[in-house]
């Protein structure tokens, strides 16, 4: 199949110049987490808190289905501990630590931009860190 298809570029060393800035672009994707994504996904992430996990479909309409309840004898310790607080939510720590706050997450949360996927997690840190969050807020 070679030799199938050939074109002709006129302004070759422009084009070139053009696709080497587009890849230097592509190489720091900061911008695009930041600016794009960050943003609305954090957004979606506070609407589920304040829905109790309901999310929403076309137009804003709300989807079937809810973050599943609490245990009984979990609901009972949370009313006693953490009087009207909804589900995910004892102190508010979390929801506040993926509040979107134009370039950073709120307190305690983290976030920076990647140039690729796999670079969002290291493991080590989750590990650590949900060890220590566990330790922290142990319940019954």
């Amino acid at each position: 199949m070679a030799g199938m298809w050939s074109f002709e570029v006129t302004g070759g060393e422009e084009v070139k110049k053009g696709l080497t800035a587009l890849l230097d672009n592509l190489k720091d994707l900061t911008p695009f987490w930041r600016d794009v994504f960050a943003p609305k996904y954090f957004a979606m992430v506070q609407d589920l808190f304040a829905t109790g996990g309901q999310g929403r479909g076309a137009g804003g309409r709300f989807k079937s289905g809810t973050w599943a309840p609490l245990s009984p004898k979990y609901k009972i310790w949370k009313q006693k501990n953490f009087p009207g607080q909804p589900i995910l939510v004892r102190g508010g720590d979390l929801r506040e630590s993926v509040r979107w706050g134009g370039n950073s997450l709120g307190p305690g949360g983290i976030f920076r931009g990647v140039s690729a996927v796999r670079d969002c997690w290291d493991e080590h840190s989750v590990r650590q860190a949900s060890a220590g969050w566990q330790s922290e807020h142990a319940s019954p």
